[in-house]
């Protein structure tokens, strides 16, 4: 029997927790583990929604990424 995959779509109070331990020094994969989720989801959320220019470059925020979220699932 196959195992069948569950895709549960990141909720902002992840994101918020994200962005807290990000700035608390969490790794990725400590921070993959604390919400129970793969380091791989934890880096690709990360890559997605990273500021690329501006004053918060190099910086995840939380609201910006659920922000794009919901653009990218309107189309």
């Amino acid at each position: 029997m196959c195992k069948v995959r569950t895709f549960s779509q990141m909720s902002f109070e992840e994101r918020l927790k994200i962005k807290a331990l990000l700035e608390t020094g969490h790794s990725q994969k400590d921070i993959a583990q604390l919400l129970n989720r793969s380091a791989s989801t934890i880096s690709r959320e990360f890559n997605r929604n990273i500021a690329k220019r501006g004053r918060g470059s190099g910086h995840y925020c939380a609201e910006s990424a659920q922000r794009k979220t919901v653009q990218r699932h309107k189309k």
